[in-house]
């Protein structure tokens, strides 16, 4: 791919036991649609146990939090743009974060996938279909 595609591209890239890097127009919403960053990259936090929500501050690694860094493709249905605008990722209260926006999706495991489907992904780190929210948040009583 060439550069000038990489920067206006919005990627979700996933690291396996650890965090979940975003690049390109990317900014984070709260629940009740307050903007709480605007960056073009953005470390996530996947494990749950951040003192900083949403993004990593490495913790994943304190407590060997383990995930693979695969994702169910057939949750994103393919498109084919190549400019993606904005990636709005809006934080639900105590819950998942909900993806806004086109972007592609990529790890060493999985290769790459570009969508522009709604998906949420896991914020509390205990989700069996991790990188995507299953609910677990609710039995397991996640705030972030």
């Amino acid at each position: 791919m060439s550069q000038q595609n990489q920067k206006n591209k919005n990627r979700i890239i996933l690291i396996e036991n650890g965090s979940i890097y975003f690049y390109g127009n990317i900014e984070v919403q709260d629940h009740e649609g307050n903007t709480l960053l605007k960056d073009n990259r953005i470390s996530f936090c996947r494990c749950g146990k951040t003192s900083d929500q949403p993004l990593c501050d490495n913790t994943h690694k304190e407590i060997d939090w383990k995930a693979d860094a695969n994702a169910d493709t057939s949750k994103m249905p393919p498109i084919e743009e190549t400019e993606h605008g904005k990636l709005l990722i809006k934080l639900m209260k105590n819950g998942p974060a909900i993806l806004e926006g086109s972007y592609t999706m990529e790890s060493a495991e999985m290769g790459e996938h570009s969508s522009s489907k709604g998906v949420a992904l896991c914020r509390c780190g205990a989700s069996s279909n991790k990188p995507f929210c299953d609910g677990t948040h609710n039995d397991i009583g996640f705030e972030g």
